[in-house]
């Protein structure tokens, strides 16, 4: 059985959390993954943070002439193929109808293998040069972006033909950058990065021309973002950066004129006596409530008025107002009175989800909770994976999810209190590299989930850009829906 996590409760007696916990880990083991979090060092020029070389061409031919699928060597800028394996950043485990109607037919999930495809079509797939390594995922007009932890460099696919992502150049960075998190705002022609490294930069580009990138500005953080939030409405746009390792745990940036960036406001747990480290932040598309992921500390809502962030039922000091272990990402649902839950943790029992009923926003309350069948830790299926939730994306009454081993999962949340997995696209692996900080194990899915036009966008770790079609129940919604994505207020023009 899938290992449910129902041990969520709101207490502020530390002794009791941990005996909690501990009969939830009775007969199972738990390991402890720490990584070194990069401290943060300031760099007054603007000037280097770049590469010189802008950016990198990669030889590919014109749409036009794109059959049969040509051969390329990506080029790598001499700085990115000199780097070593980055320390990684961050990451603590600790984890009626008159006429009787036939039975409709469940899908019989099968086991999450490499190549594993239920309710899903293949429509494009590049590996990206099998660098491996791979992070967060951008598009805008015919290009995607993707984010890089060791080859120094976000890479630029043309998507123009889905069925044949073709990688056309690379934005190279400083040496030792790790530019993992990208993301665009394409009605204003804007590329950010935020780089994960020692150095607590952020950058932004004019993608007018979406294949050649030109920078606009480079500001410093207190801390490096290690994820970060862009929301707008029709005159503003602002950055949300989650630091998770401040203080402070959030820096707001007013980003409406990129090449003048503005700070706005911080914030701190610890101000408000609240416990953990804002792992992730998602915000209402008016702008009034911030959905808090706040890992060790758990999960809680608030409401927003900027400069300040007001955390609803946080009159406990010490306590959190909702425990949840590793809370990776808060995200509402279609029906924001519901807020999916991930955890994120990398040993069996792997993270999963909790789906949460904010209407008393200070008490959530538990409805509903889903794990992966590679929760049963005995006899693994794949024993070098690691299947953990990581980040979801909803569309009407469907969140895709992608979970690292586990490919890309679809669950249906029509009734929030009893998901139901509906579909999974694991990839197979094709040009994937050897390995990565989280193992050697092929599959690693790990970006947002996009949809854009029909079809899914996402980015796996190993094996690079995956494109498919959702073609399960509810696929008319997801056909119909032009744009969605998880971590960027989307404008009605998309």
């Amino acid at each position: 059985m899938a290992i449910p996590f129902v041990f969520v409760w709101r207490t502020p007696v530390p002794r009791i959390r941990r005996s909690v916990l501990s009969v939830w880990l009775s007969g199972r083991r738990l390991a402890v993954l720490s990584f070194v979090l990069l401290s943060a060092s300031a760099c007054t020029s603007q000037l280097g943070r770049l590469s010189d070389s802008g950016i990198v061409p990669v030889a590919s031919p014109s749409v036009e002439s794109r059959s049969p699928v040509p051969t390329f060597t990506p080029t790598v800028s001499v700085e990115a193929t000199a780097m070593e394996s980055p320390t990684v950043d961050a990451t603590q485990i600790i984890e009626p109808v008159n006429t009787p109607m036939p039975a409709p037919t469940e899908l019989v999930i099968a086991p999450t293998l490499p190549g594993t495809k239920q309710n899903f079509e293949v429509v494009g797939h590049t590996a990206l040069g099998s660098i491996g390594w791979h992070g967060g995922l951008a598009l805008a007009g015919d290009c995607a972006y993707v984010g890089n932890r060791r080859s120094g460099a976000v890479t630029i696919v043309d998507i123009g033909n889905p069925a044949n992502p073709v990688e056309i150049g690379r934005i190279p960075f400083r040496r030792g950058s790790q530019p993992v998190e990208v993301r665009t705002l394409p009605e204003r022609n804007l590329l950010v990065v935020a780089d994960l490294a020692v150095a607590p930069y952020v950058h932004t580009f004019d993608i007018a021309d979406c294949t050649n990138p030109t920078p606009i500005s480079t500001f410093d953080l207190p801390v490096p973002a290690h994820e970060f939030y862009l929301w707008q409405n029709e005159g503003r746009a602002l950055l949300f950066a989650a630091t998770f390792g401040g203080p402070p745990d959030l820096v707001v940036v007013d980003l409406t004129n990129p090449a003048t960036p503005e700070e706005v406001a911080r914030w701190s747990a610890s101000a408000v006596a609240l416990p953990g480290r804002l792992h992730s932040i998602a915000v209402s598309e008016d702008g009034n409530r911030a959905y808090l992921a706040l890992w060790e500390g758990g999960f809680a809502v608030a409401d927003l008025a900027l400069p300040d962030l007001s955390v609803i039922g946080a009159d406990e000091p010490g306590a959190p107002v909702f425990w949840f272990p590793n809370t990776h990402t808060a995200q509402p649902l279609t029906d924001p009175r519901y807020v999916l839950l991930t955890s994120e943790i990398y040993t069996c029992p792997f993270g999963g989800v909790l789906i949460v009923d904010v209407a008393d926003a200070a008490n959530p309350v538990v409805v509903s909770s889903f794990t992966l069948p590679e929760n049963r830790c005995e006899n693994p299926t794949a024993p070098a994976g690691v299947f953990t939730a990581h980040n979801p994306l909803v569309i009407g009454d469907l969140v895709f999810l992608s979970w690292y081993g586990g490919g890309l999962q679809v669950l249906d949340v029509a009734d929030p209190t009893q998901p139901q997995r509906v579909g999974q696209f694991v990839p197979a692996a094709e040009g994937a590299a050897a390995e990565s900080y989280v193992g050697r194990h092929p599959v690693q899915t790990w970006s947002y989930p996009i949809l854009r036009d029909g079809l899914l966008y996402v980015a796996d770790i190993q094996s690079g850009l995956h494109i498919v079609r959702y073609i399960g129940p509810g696929a008319d919604v997801v056909a119909a829906t032009s744009y969605a994505e998880g971590n960027v207020t989307v404008s009605p023009s998309r």
